[in-house]
């Protein structure tokens, strides 16, 4: 964390952190690459072969573009490699998004260490281990975070172009939460006159974003959250679950001591830290409102925090002494949990393979005038397919 070089990070190094992030994604999910998840099944799937592209602009209850995309291109794959693809091309998007912060990591702090641990917080974060990695369902929230975090950045904000605009739109028209992005924004706005034309216009782009979210599928579509959802501590719930729900508050709280303290002392925290922290807090909230104790929303606010953190020691005036030590320890501390966990859990891991379950349907549909077939999916869900579909593709 506290090595660093001034010299320019060329295209070449953000394309071997690329590759490092994505081995990152397929180590964690060596035992579920080959499953699709029953949330959300094979839906998306099959109303990309169906639909075709007009697919991307169906409500799920709201739109939900990008892992519509994805699916609509797994719907040309053979339909046993079909999971494998569709985890990879989640993969290649966790790892895309990683790529984007750590980019934010480099105009914050120009080192390259900074830089490299930036993007991997966001692909070896510990509670994504459950449902998230690899799950199309779920690929929103790396394109919510990666825009936060690009959002609570004057210097990123400063340089917007159309990729940051597009990124807008992709995310806005995938999550409807895309619009926590306006507290940034406006705390940039506020905080720096020279930067305040271009967060006002990334902040229009993102209401047009929920205009039209709205319009497509109403308040109660685009806002209502969870149906059913944990809201209070179960009997016997562990750290997992524990750390998730309160380790963005914690770390987001100390940061904003930390920074208070500093300021104190007249010396330098990161403005960006402020902004993500406050905006952990701010996203961790509303998550937990909307949706109560669930391991997708931890991902987000723990990234988030976790990032403040980095970069709050990163930028700090410090002692290189001091730095250092805080810097080894921190680091040692955010990694345990993601070592801890690291692999996929029982929820992406259970139940046969999708490929075993394809010839398995195959071959009932081939030997029998069955219609209709039930496959399984993981961990416990299934998915009743026309032996056509199967047979014919």
């Amino acid at each position: 964390m506290t090595g660093s070089s001034r010299a320019p990070v060329t295209p070449v190094f953000y394309l071997a952190s690329f590759l490092l992030y994505l081995s990152v994604l397929l180590a964690r999910t060596t035992n579920s690459l080959t499953r699709l998840p029953s949330d959300p099944g094979y839906s998306y799937i099959q109303d990309g072969a169906d639909e075709g592209l007009p697919s991307l602009l169906l409500g799920d209850p709201y739109l939900h573009v990008a892992a519509r995309a994805l699916a609509w291109i797994t719907s040309w794959i053979p339909i046993a490699a079909q999971a494998v693809v569709l985890a990879t091309l989640v993969h290649l998007v966790w790892a895309g998004c990683a790529v984007a912060i750590a980019h934010v990591g480099w105009l914050e702090t120009r080192s390259r260490v900074v830089t490299l641990l930036a993007g991997l917080f966001l692909v070896a974060a510990p509670h994504a281990s459950e449902s998230s990695l690899g799950n199309i369902g779920n690929v929103k929230w790396p394109l919510l975070t990666t825009l936060l975090v690009m959002c609570a950045s004057a210097a990123t904000v400063q340089r917007a172009k159309v990729p940051t605009v597009a990124l807008m739109m992709l995310t806005g028209l995938t999550n409807p939460l895309t619009i926590l992005c306006l507290f940034p924004l406006g705390l940039i706005a506020w905080r720096r006159a020279d930067t305040r034309t271009r967060a006002v216009r990334l902040g229009a782009v993102c209401l047009l974003t929920l205009v039209i979210q709205l319009t497509k599928v109403g308040v109660v579509g685009a806002t209502g959250g969870r149906f059913i959802k944990v809201t209070s501590a179960w009997e016997g719930m562990g750290l997992f679950w524990w750390s998730g729900l309160l380790g963005p508050i914690a770390l987001s709280t100390m940061v904003l001591i930390a920074m208070t303290a500093l300021r104190i002392t007249k010396r330098k925290p990161s403005d960006t830290s402020l902004g993500l922290a406050v905006t952990a807090l701010l996203v961790a909230t509303i998550l937990y409102q909307m949706g109560g104790i669930a391991d997708r929303y931890f991902v987000a606010p723990m990234t988030l925090a976790i990032l403040a953190t980095l970069l709050t020691v990163a930028s700090a005036d410090l002692p290189i002494g001091l730095k250092r030590l805080v810097s080894v320890a921190g680091l040692i501390m955010l990694l345990v949990p993601s070592i801890k966990w690291f692999s996929t859990g029982w929820y992406l891991t259970g139940g046969p393979t999708w490929a075993q379950e394809v010839r398995r349907a195959n071959e009932l549909c081939t030997g029998s005038s069955e219609q209709d077939v039930e496959i399984a999916l993981t961990p416990s869900g299934t998915v009743i397919l026309d032996c056509n579909h199967i047979i014919h593709d």
